[in-house]
């Protein structure tokens, strides 16, 4: 709108770097080209898929995916087009699987959706596919222009119908589990009930910075550690997931 134009934005390879080429319509038929509007040159030289050019609340953002080893979705952001493309820290949305996202929204929210990768044959330690799975994000601009990620309300809404969390072995209710002692500990819980999706929301809380906590899935009863465990580790100030863990 503040040039009175289209533009489309195609992605290309130029001396070996991915380049995105700007070309600008009045009419949506008669397309002219406009050169070279953003190239590759922070973090390799891949290709970059399907980008997004928006503007939101003073500030431009331009996404993309990258074709390459870790196959995310970048952002770059600025004030004004004539200045250089800001790079942050953590300049991408979400980590390696989820891709081609595309951002929209309007004056007062912003939204990322893209597609996770299913595995190989449906397990969790198969490899990386492509496409998969539509996920939903919401994005909020911080102080600097930057960009965090968060649920998006109305899935959380939706998932928010709440059911006791039974123990495995004695059926019990579990509210709460604390430990005070050295070594190991863990409680297995009953299935969940929907066989589609669920959502798994609790408080963690941790008195000194040795030893971790998690959560496992798929696991097969108390002495099992499952097949996939989110661990909580804040020796380390880090969530780490393991797809191939056999048992403890």
């Amino acid at each position: 709108e503040d040039y009175d134009e289209y533009w489309m934005l195609i992605t290309r390879y130029k001396n070996a770097l991915g380049t995105l080429r700007k070309y600008v319509s009045k009419d949506l038929y008669n397309w002219e080209d406009a050169g070279d509007f953003y190239q590759n040159t922070v973090g390799g030289a891949y290709n970059m898929e399907c980008p997004t050019l928006i503007r939101f609340k003073g500030y431009w953002y331009l996404s993309f995916s990258e074709q390459g080893y870790h196959r995310v979705t970048r952002y770059r952001y600025k004030k004004n087009l004539d200045d250089p493309w800001i790079v942050p820290e953590v300049d991408h949305f979400d980590d390696e699987g989820f891709y081609a996202g595309k951002i929209t929204g309007d004056e007062d929210r912003l939204f990322l959706y893209g597609w996770c990768g299913t595995k190989r044959r449906s397990r969790d330690t198969g490899s990386l596919d492509w496409a998969g799975n539509l996920i939903g994000h919401e994005l909020f601009q911080k102080e600097n222009g930057e960009l965090g990620v968060k649920p998006i309300k109305e899935i959380e809404e939706a998932l928010a119908t709440r059911y006791p969390h039974k123990s495995l072995t004695n059926k019990e209710v579990i509210n709460s589990v604390v430990y005070n002692n050295t070594g190991f500990g863990s409680i297995a819980f009953e299935p969940f009930k929907s066989d589609r999706y669920a959502r798994i929301s609790f408080d963690y809380t941790q008195q000194s910075r040795s030893g971790s906590a998690g959560i496992a899935l798929n696991v097969e009863g108390d002495s099992d550690a499952g097949t996939l465990v989110f661990e909580l580790n804040a020796a380390d100030q880090e969530i780490g997931v393991y797809n191939n863990v056999k048992s403890i």
